[in-house]
């Protein structure tokens, strides 16, 4: 992403081609002693001076297909997963939904039949790498051997799966303590919003509070999106405004909005409470001087909710 690390201390690693003897040894080392130097320049000229894309062509060469069917490495990877067997192949398409990292005990919610077996035979493929540790107890954590043999699989699902998958994923994950936001995500693209707006909530409390205010902002906006009732809506917005608050981004549109009656500077929200049926009209007032940010947010939360009910 452009602008990803602007303003953060980084080192930026330009990583030039590998070799072409190099690419060759890549190639030869998964060929094998039969493998020609015809063979060895072909993939040397194919890949690029890529060493992932070196290793899929000679492992295809080692299956006995023709390397030049495949253009390009997402290609290649395309036709080692087309080799699996089935099993395994609707195992890794279902796992690569998942992320990158994938755990045997959340593999068995997918559908997936013999998971030791199978998860064994992908590691020999050398689709997956075992790790020594697993993030979460009484687990095996995997991961994909390269960012992009799992999107290729991914690729590969089609989007009713994606989102049925998405959906057992955020389950699993909640029961294991995963991150609110990760659990959050996982709901929101298994299309179950109102499951995801309880977590995007967490992680907004959780932003808020370690101050990471543009999160809690992104967060917090999208709990909102699906709040149920009012006082769900009236707790995510309160988090909402204080994280803009203390962005201080929109000073300008709260100036508009609050005006400059009142010593303290800040003037009344009852305007913006009348578009609210129900809600107390005591709830958050602020008085001449009773400016605790609390109740500034609170109030200021009030008018947004206003504003979004079409006042």
């Amino acid at each position: 992403e452009p602008g990803r690390f602007s303003g953060r201390d980084h080192v930026r690693l330009e990583l030039r081609p590998s070799a072409r003897r190099a690419t060759r040894e890549i190639a030869r080392s998964i060929i094998g002693a039969k493998a020609t130097e015809e063979q060895l320049d072909r993939i040397a000229e194919q890949a690029a001076g890529s060493p992932l894309f070196a290793e899929e062509l000679a492992r295809l060469l080692a299956a006995g297909k023709n390397a030049e069917t495949a253009p390009t490495i997402e290609a290649a990877i395309q036709v080692s997963l087309d080799a699996l067997d089935d099993a395994s192949r609707s195992a890794v398409v279902r796992m690569s939904v998942l992320g990158l990292s994938v755990w045997d005990a959340g593999v068995r919610r997918f559908a997936v039949d013999s998971v030791e077996s199978v998860l064994k035979k992908l590691v020999a493929a050398e689709i997956l790498v075992e790790q020594p540790k697993s993030r979460f107890v009484t687990t095996k954590e995997y991961l994909f051997k390269h960012a992009l043999l799992r999107d290729v699989a991914c690729a590969m699902a089609g989007e009713g799966l994606k989102k049925e998958i998405h959906g057992l994923a955020a389950e699993w994950l909640a029961e294991v303590g995963e991150d609110a936001a990760t659990i959050a995500q996982h709901f929101d693209l298994g299309g179950r919003f109102e499951d995801a707006a309880q977590y995007w909530e967490s992680a907004a409390r959780r932003a808020l509070a370690t101050n990471s205010l543009a999160d809690a902002v992104r967060m917090s906006e999208r709990a909102l999106a699906f709040a149920d009732d009012k006082p769900t809506a009236f707790a995510r917005a309160v988090i909402l405004e204080e994280a803009h608050a203390r962005l201080d981004a929109r000073s300008s549109e709260r100036r508009q909005l609050f005006g400059s009656a009142g010593p303290c500077g800040l003037g009344r929200v009852d305007a913006g409470r009348r578009h609210l049926d129900g809600v107390p009209a005591g709830v958050g007032t602020i008085t001449r001087c009773r400016g605790d940010r609390v109740r500034h947010a609170e109030d200021r939360a009030l008018l947004r909710m206003g504003k979004a009910g079409g006042g």
